[in-house]
């Protein structure tokens, strides 16, 4: 276990790093684009920016993916490092899109100049060609507000699933907590019974020994009661024959 977090947090450092060069890379693009002059300059650096904060979006997701394995501590203390990872890429993402319309408007300029100009030139009164122009350059600006929208409500969605995935890792891992619970639990309880099973085996031998020290004390004690009783009843035996020989003593005695 303590291989594998320190190889967990290896890992997550040269993400940080990763991280921090594609964010690094992001701001540069960012920086650069605010002083482009053509919209098309503008947009290819803006888009250079975007591919850079998506790239970040990727490494934060596997930093996360890596924290699952991390104990509680040290993930929490991730979880709040990449909170400010996310608050970063939203803003820089924001300043994107804000260079983007920028870069909208700016074209949008420049193609009515030119048509003015054209139509200038070309000797036009308030004919209904520049109004026409206008109407599609007005249609392109609504066109291109809407794709950003979109852009926008993708972004918020695909934060959404992101944060649904890390709750249902979560979910994962505590799933997976209280499976070993589980298995601790029937573990122990196992424990137990054996014990329990041994308690008593232990108990009904102690019973019987105890049964078998009473029948010895009992056979001890009826041995000791029988050698006693033989051992009172045997001087009392040969008293009738030294009477009987008293008795004929006395009889020579007389006789004589």
């Amino acid at each position: 276990t303590l291989l594998r977090d320190v190889l967990a947090m290896g890992s997550i450092d040269d993400y940080e790093s990763d991280y921090k060069a594609h964010i690094s890379a992001a701001n540069e693009r960012a920086e650069q684009a605010e002083h482009c002059k053509t919209p098309e300059e503008r947009r290819s650096v803006v888009a250079a920016a975007e591919r850079a904060v998506e790239a970040a979006k990727d490494v934060i997701q596997l930093m996360e993916l890596e924290g699952r394995s991390l104990p509680s501590d040290r993930r929490a203390r991730l979880q709040a490092m990449l909170r400010g990872f996310r608050t970063e890429v939203s803003d820089l993402k924001s300043l994107l899109r804000e260079l983007k319309s920028k870069s909208t408007a700016q074209q949008s300029d420049c193609i009515r100049e030119e048509l003015f100009a054209a139509h200038n030139g070309n000797g036009y009164g308030g004919g209904g060609v520049p109004n026409e122009r206008s109407r599609m350059l007005a249609n392109n600006d609504r066109i291109a507000a809407g794709t950003d929208r979109l852009k926008d409500v993708n972004a918020v969605t695909m934060d959404m699933e992101h944060t649904a995935n890390s709750i249902l890792g979560d979910l994962a891992s505590q799933r997976e907590t209280l499976m070993r619970s589980r298995n601790t639990l029937n573990f122990a309880s196992a424990g137990l019974e054996n014990s329990s099973r041994l308690l008593r085996s232990m108990a009904r031998r102690a019973a019987t020994n105890k049964l078998i020290l009473y029948v010895v004390i009992g056979l001890i004690v009826a041995l000791i009661l029988f050698l006693m009783y033989t051992g009172m009843v045997s001087p009392d035996a040969p008293a009738p024959a030294n009477a009987a020989a008293g008795s004929e003593w006395q009889r020579a005695e007389k006789t004589g």
